[in-house]
This record gives structure tokens, sequence and C-alpha cells, in this order.
């Protein structure tokens, strides 16, 4: 909530822009890049843009590796103060995924997911 409302999308969708930005970019240019996510990019170059968009600088992807703007990504969501899933939340996502009821699996996730806070939905959503 607090990175959304620190640095909102131009076009209203509830997503810190960075999220938004990298989201965008890695659809546009890493999407074929194997290993995307799994694959590191310079961490010099992943700091320098951390910090442009912490100080609310006006930031280029353009040029950037898709490696590094995936671990841009990466940094911002391991770096928020409660996970995505939220830490109330986290342990019932973890029992369900045990479950082998594809039926209940589905009923349950749909209910939890709501659970949810808006922003957080956004950001699976997204």
């Amino acid at each position: 909530e607090l990175a959304v409302a620190r640095s909102r999308c131009h076009d209203g969708i509830r997503l810190p822009v960075v999220v938004r930005e990298c989201i965008d970019f890695i659809e546009e240019h890493g999407l074929k890049v194997e290993g995307i996510y799994r694959s590191s990019g310079v961490k010099s170059k992943v700091n320098k843009l951390k910090l442009a968009y912490n100080t609310r600088q006006s930031v280029s992807l353009s040029g950037s590796e898709p490696a590094v703007v995936a671990s841009l990504l990466k940094l911002f969501l391991r770096e928020l103060p409660d996970p995505v899933l939220t830490a109330q939340l986290m342990p019932k996502f973890e029992a369900l995924a045990s479950k082998k009821n594809v039926s209940q699996i589905q009923t349950e996730l749909k209910a939890l997911l709501q659970q949810l806070p808006e922003c957080n939905r956004s950001l699976i959503d997204w």
C-alpha cells in the first residue's frame, strides 16, 4: 500500500511504478530470454536503477538488459516489508499447497486471494 502511494502509476493502476515498468519491459524484451527470473543481473546496474526509483528520478529502462530489470523486480518484491501473500495468510496458502483435491484447492485459493489487501491482489493479477 505504501509503495503504491509513494509511486503511483500514470494510468491509475494500483501498482508501484517500478513493478509496472519492470513487468512491461520484461514482457516486451525478456520473455524469450531463457531463465529470465533465474539469472541475476549485474548488481551495480540493479542498484543504480533501484536508487533512481527510490529517489523518484525519471527512469528509462530502455537499453537495460532483461536480467537486470528482472533482478530489480525480484529485489523490490524481496524487500517489501510484508510478503505479497502476507505473513498472516502465508500459513493458509502453504497448507493449501499440500491438498490434492483440485476443486477444493480452487475454491479455497479464490477465498484466500479475496482476503488479501487490494494492492496485493492487483500485483498478483498483473
